[in-house]
């Protein structure tokens, strides 16, 4: 008996397969895609963290390192045994000039650095005493490490004789850290360190040049804390 036999029809694949084939390859590339962009953003916010966090760590202790060559001074030095800063001629944006010390008396000099967030409560704290109008007994100095803009210290009242220091002439000297007053006599004596955040600090200022020459001195009366 002979058995008819048709040959089978070659199987194809139909219309539908071939579409969820091809989801299935877009769905594959695009977690591939969402994965790699979540990637890169972590990974630049990282970065950015970092880069910010170094920048304000940089602003914070950039102040606190003075160089092997000159060790810190005593923040409070003692009769007989005063620092004495050498003679300097410091700069200020539109070609103002200080010289240091000034000869013909003591001089009040404030010391920081623009936006560090360790001086941010003396910077406060000097602006009240600028609202109330309080008037050192001598010439006031305002030095900024290394650079700082006019408009942005107008806004604390330390805009006023402002110059320049890169760091020899007084941070490193004194190892000054952070926002600091410093007295200085005629010849150059430091009389008095002193953190204007400190109690009786505007005491001890006035009283420290007025032992360095600078006549009477009326104190205003420091405001009570609440």
């Amino acid at each position: 008996m002979e058995l008819d036999a048709k040959a089978a029809p070659a199987r194809t694949s139909s219309p539908a397969a071939l579409v969820l084939i091809l989801f299935g390859i877009l769905t594959l590339g695009f977690a591939v895609v969402w994965a790699a962009a979540v990637a890169i953003h972590f990974v630049w916010r990282a970065l950015n963290d970092a880069r910010n966090a170094q920048n304000v760590g940089r602003a914070t202790f950039v102040m606190q390192v003075p160089p092997e060559s000159a060790p810190p001074a005593d923040p409070t030095p003692v009769a007989g045994t005063a620092t004495r800063i050498a003679p300097v001629t410091l700069q200020g944006p539109g070609g103002y000039s200080v010289r240091l010390p000034m000869e013909d008396g003591p001089v009040i000099v404030h010391v920081w650095l623009q936006a560090c967030a360790d001086c941010m409560p003396a910077f406060e704290a000097v602006r009240e005493l600028a609202a109330r109008d309080v008037q050192f007994p001598c010439p006031v100095v305002n030095v900024a490490y290394g650079q700082a803009t006019p408009e942005w210290a107008a806004q604390y009242g330390v805009e006023k004789s402002l110059v320049f220091d890169p760091g020899t002439a007084l941070v490193h000297p004194l190892g000054i850290g952070t926002f600091t007053t410093v007295v200085i006599d005629a010849e150059g004596f430091v009389r008095a360190q002193e953190i204007p955040t400190q109690p009786g600090y505007l005491e001890r200022v006035c009283a420290a040049a007025e032992a360095a020459g600078a006549g009477d001195v009326t104190v205003p009366a420091e405001r009570e804390e609440k």
